[in-house]
């Protein structure tokens, strides 16, 4: 496949890999962000009236409006999934 090489050691094993992200960048994020989710598997749900409550309190109310509904990750109808970049820590 063109746009990928291998990095060997001395013996000739490989150890690492060269992707050309111009060629293959969405297929590389997309195997990143399936690590993301099966590595958050077995993580909690977060309830959608927490989340709207913590947009509020933070003041971007406006976002808590705008958030679609039920969204992408919406779970058994009451709790879902959200990714770390939505939440304060």
């Amino acid at each position: 496949m063109t746009g990928i090489h291998f990095v060997t050691d001395e013996r000739g094993r490989k150890v690492a890999v060269q992707i050309d992200l111009k060629k293959h960048g969405a297929r590389l994020q997309d195997f990143w962000d399936g690590l993301i989710s099966e590595s958050r598997r077995k993580e909690k749900g977060v309830p959608i009236e927490e989340i709207k409550a913590g947009l509020i309190r933070s003041g971007r109310a406006r976002m808590a409006a705008t958030f679609p509904y039920p969204p992408p990750c919406f779970k058994n109808g009451r709790t879902i999934v959200v990714p770390r970049i939505w939440t304060r820590q």
